[in-house]
């Protein structure tokens, strides 16, 4: 330090440090918190350590290939929510809860088509009780089907099993 306390030769102060690489006085902080410069004191500042130190964070290339890195993540992010958007728009997505609407307003029309189908069919009893017990048994076939189908949905599963 001089004889006035301002900095001796080959020091700065932190205002003409941070004018020296055209930053903030915040940002020469947060190098020397990042390890880049080295404070000597309050308001002290060596010269030569304050620029090699700022040319060495210009050119560290893990902190540039990881925030454009971070940047491409975020891009990719971005450009997959509007294509999400877009598909929606255009009707090829559609929401979970409005698929399984339309898969049981038609559970429900095939099930009122086969519940008045043997009565449609014939007017002989026996036979009728056979199409209704018939009719009965697709209508527990499609109904476990229906609600296996929804527990693969909503767990992320298969829906249709080879075989």
């Amino acid at each position: 330090m001089s004889e006035k306390g301002g900095p001796t030769r080959g020091e700065i102060t932190t205002e003409n440090a941070a004018k020296l690489i055209m930053v903030s006085s915040v940002w020469l902080t947060k190098l020397a918190q990042q390890g880049y410069v080295t404070k000597l004191g309050r308001d002290r500042w060596n010269l030569v350590n304050v620029v090699q130190g700022y040319i060495k964070w210009l050119k560290d290339e893990d902190r540039r290939s990881s925030k454009s890195a971070s940047a491409s993540r975020v891009q990719d992010l971005k450009a997959e929510t509007l294509e999400l958007q877009m598909a929606e728009r255009r009707r090829e997505l559609i929401e979970m809860e409005e698929a399984k609407a339309a898969v049981a307003f038609l559970a429900a029309m095939v099930r009122d088509e086969l519940s008045g189908m043997p009565a449609r069919v014939t007017r002989d009893r026996d036979l009728r009780k056979v199409l209704e017990k018939d009719a009965h048994d697709s209508l527990d076939r499609i109904s476990r089907g229906l609600e296996k189908a929804s527990r693969a949905l909503d767990d992320g599963g298969e829906l249709f099993e080879a075989g």
